[in-house]
């Protein structure tokens, strides 16, 4: 196969690949608005191939926060800003994550909206970056 010809297969391949994430995370996306959790956490995460995406492990991480598992979701953001030190979105979570817990603790339920109102938001970001921002 001639050098060009090769380029060209590998530039083809790369661009389906990236089609294919990106209707994965989409249909995760939509898994998790619907509250299928084990479902779109087979997308993000399949068995024994750990996330290591960020905006999969955001999301992994808000749908842990929105079932309460706030160790997990505190793990998935720690390691997206591991890989992406300079997205403050993940270090905000983060904050948002240690008030939601201690409001859980105390039983006000206005930091438990908070939190559900930061994740709603949050999907819906990623959701308007997927279909309007190419």
């Amino acid at each position: 196969m001639e050098p060009e010809q090769e380029q060209m297969r590998q530039e083809t391949q790369a661009a389906l690949d990236e089609c294919f994430d990106q209707i994965r995370f989409a249909r995760a996306t939509e898994l998790a608005r619907a509250g299928k959790y084990p479902e779109a956490e087979s997308l993000l995460s399949p068995p024994g191939q750990p996330a290591q995406v960020p905006r999969d492990l955001d999301l992994l991480a808000r749908m842990a926060a929105q079932q309460g598992r706030y160790a997990d979701a505190r793990r998935f953001w720690e390691a997206a800003l591991k890989i992406e030190p300079e997205n403050n979105a993940y270090a905000l979570c983060l904050e948002h994550l240690d008030q939601a817990k201690q409001g859980a603790k105390s039983g006000d339920p206005l930091p438990n909206f908070l939190i559900v109102a930061a994740i709603v938001f949050g999907l819906a970001v990623l959701i308007y970056a997927f279909f309007f921002l190419k």
